[in-house]
């Protein structure tokens, strides 16, 4: 139950991450103004961990509508030129 509770979690924090880099580079803006500074947040990189790397670079390749680099079954990347998304096999990092 942890696990998937840890899961759902870290797949709506990439979620998140993944609209607001959409949103970013197409230029859409759904942040309320910033103070006196007037620049917003950007989120450069963002890091997930799955027991299905494969399965969720597939989901992300849909969404971002880019391919995945592998680095063997563990790892996969999205440069998505504003920044990189990152999945990592759990079991390989001790989850």
């Amino acid at each position: 139950m942890k696990q998937t509770i840890l899961g759902a979690g870290l797949f709506i924090v990439g979620l998140a991450g993944v609209i607001a880099l959409s949103q970013a580079r197409s230029g859409v803006s759904t942040a309320a103004p910033a103070a006196a500074s007037g620049q917003y947040p950007v989120l450069i990189n963002t890091c997930l961990i799955s027991n299905d790397v494969r399965a969720l670079a597939a989901f992300y390749q849909l969404v971002l509508r880019i391919p995945p680099k592998f680095d063997g079954e563990g790892y996969a990347e999205f440069n998505t030129g504003a920044g990189v998304l990152t999945i990592f096999d759990a079991r390989a990092r001790g989850y």
